[in-house]
């Protein structure tokens, strides 16, 4: 889910730093293969999933829960957390440390019943209370503008991936 504005950029330093540290990052955007299958074989075969948390007003059609392929794989990461019990999975939100709207109460807040369900496939939909669990996670402030804040961003969640694995990693 690579559409909105500052999740890219996130997204693409975040899997650079992984990779550099020896971790096998899946990104769609790195991808020759983009269909449906592929994105699911990767959110069911990762260890953690990253959702990178935006909106700009209620109703941003790039918000990262306005967005239909964003909210199919978040249930299809929720599901994997439930079937390992969150030991070998996990749903970690990450957002821009510059973001003063990225909040779990304003990124809530901008959703709409309309936004959560406007897929008529309803696997692409989420319901508020799906949303909720999401938004009470501690997210991962990330800033790109600032190499040593980048670091510390990255290490926290290595030290989550080292966390869940002990000694297996």
């Amino acid at each position: 889910c690579q559409h909105s504005r500052t999740g890219p950029k996130i997204a693409i330093n975040l899997a650079h730093q992984l990779k550099a540290l020896g971790y096998r990052v899946w990104l769609d955007v790195e991808q020759s293969k983009k269909d449906v299958a592929a994105m699911r074989e990767a959110v069911e075969h990762s260890m953690m999933f990253l959702c990178i948390l935006s909106s700009e007003r209620p109703g941003d059609e790039y918000a990262y829960f306005n967005r239909a392929f964003c909210r199919k794989e978040c249930r299809w990461a929720a599901q994997n957390e439930a079937r390992t019990g969150g030991r070998w999975s996990k749903i970690q939100p990450i957002v821009d440390a510059q973001d003063a709207r990225a909040t779990p109460l304003t990124l809530f807040a901008d959703l709409s019943e309309e936004d959560l369900n406007s897929n008529p496939d309803p696997s692409f939909n989420m319901s508020r209370e799906e949303v909720q669990a999401i938004l009470e996670r501690e997210f991962v402030a990330y800033n790109t503008s600032d190499a040593e804040f980048m670091d510390v961003g990255a290490m926290k969640l290595v030290k989550t991936l080292e966390e869940m694995s002990g000694d297996l990693l």
